[in-house]
């Protein structure tokens, strides 16, 4: 009896290995990559069940020696990391819909959400039909804006069978700051985006997404950054459709400047009190300075762009050298 016991149990241990462990479904976790994440349960608009996952690092916090640089990799963490909550915006001051905006966020902020209908108890499993994956750019003239889920939802998408990406990126000088050499390239903001864009390449399937069936899309300055994308081999392979909604890169917010717009650079630096005669002490300078007197140091060129709420802080034609072997975006393209 007692040896037929040790058999029952050990085919039951098996049928559980094949078929997947047992989780409780209000309480999802999915494996990514660096580790695994546990998401909540919400309903979409019509009242369907979906698995939201927010708050989940995709590089590591650009701060310190890593702030001007391009992102990196996530570390690798143990056991389940929470992810039933936004992470922080990235820091910003919101010119755009606020006359007297005050700096808010942090400069730890490149995480991203996914909103999933595909099951509930997705612990590493691949089975079954992958879903479509909309990756959306957040709007906000490359100086503001977020993905909360509270601004950028899921609510009536996930009434569908398609699986959303949101995400927080680098804005203003934090996301644009350049010399316009090999000590600080600039557009921090596009290198975020692909860095998502690499991510979901690589943990979409842990959620029920294909990633042979992604779709970026963007609104205003959103919609800039996926047009820059079209045209720069910076993305290639990692999308197959695009949707642009009132942006475009050849806007004159949203185009790439060349050095004619090394003047902001030099005022920038000097405001801080951080003018080095050549850019490598500038930029090990403008590292050590604290992020909100950075992103205060715009307010130096507000007197001569009162009428105009866009940021002095543009993306930057950036040149080819063996420290930056792939541009972005290609000076080919934007080249006057």
């Amino acid at each position: 009896m007692r040896k037929y016991l040790i058999f029952l149990t050990a085919i039951a241990i098996q049928i559980v290995a094949i078929l997947g462990e047992v989780c409780d479904e209000s309480n999802p976790i999915a494996k990514t990559k660096s580790g695994d994440v546990r998401g909540a349960v919400l309903k979409s608009r019509k009242g369907r069940p979906f698995a939201a996952f927010r708050g989940i690092p995709y590089a590591q916090p650009p701060v310190g020696d890593l702030r001007f640089k391009p992102p990196k990799e996530i570390d690798k963490w143990k056991g389940v990391r929470n992810a039933t909550e936004d992470g922080p915006i990235c820091i910003q001051q919101d010119f755009l819909f606020d006359r007297d905006p005050q700096i808010e966020g942090s400069e730890d902020c490149l995480y991203l959400n996914v909103y999933t209908p595909k099951g509930l108890c997705l612990h590493g499993k691949k089975s079954g039909r992958l879903l479509p994956v909309l990756f959306f750019i957040h709007y906000g003239g490359f100086l503001s804006g977020n993905s909360r889920s509270d601004i950028i939802g899921p609510d009536f998408l996930l009434d569908n069978d398609v699986v959303l990406v949101t995400f927080n990126y680098r804005l203003g000088i934090m996301g644009f700051f350049t010399t316009y050499d090999d000590e600080s390239p600039g557009n921090w903001a596009f290198k975020d985006q692909v860095a998502a864009l690499k991510w979901v390449q690589n943990n979409i399937h842990y959620f029920g997404g294909s990633n042979k069936r992604i779709t970026i899309a963007g609104a205003s300055a959103g919609a800039g950054s996926v047009h820059h994308f079209l045209l720069s081999p910076a993305a290639k392979g990692l999308f197959q459709s695009a949707i642009t909604l009132s942006g475009s890169a050849l806007a004159l917010w949203a185009k790439p400047m060349s050095r004619e717009m090394f003047a902001v650079t030099n005022v920038t630096a000097l405001t801080v009190g951080c003018s080095f005669p050549d850019t490598k002490g500038m930029v090990e300078c403008l590292r050590k300075i604290p992020a909100r007197d950075l992103v205060n140091a715009v307010n130096v060129f507000r007197q001569f762009i009162k009428s105009e709420p866009l940021t002095p802080y543009f993306p930057a034609i950036e040149e080819k050298s063996a420290r930056n072997p792939e541009p972005n975006p290609s000076p080919r393209i934007f080249r006057r």
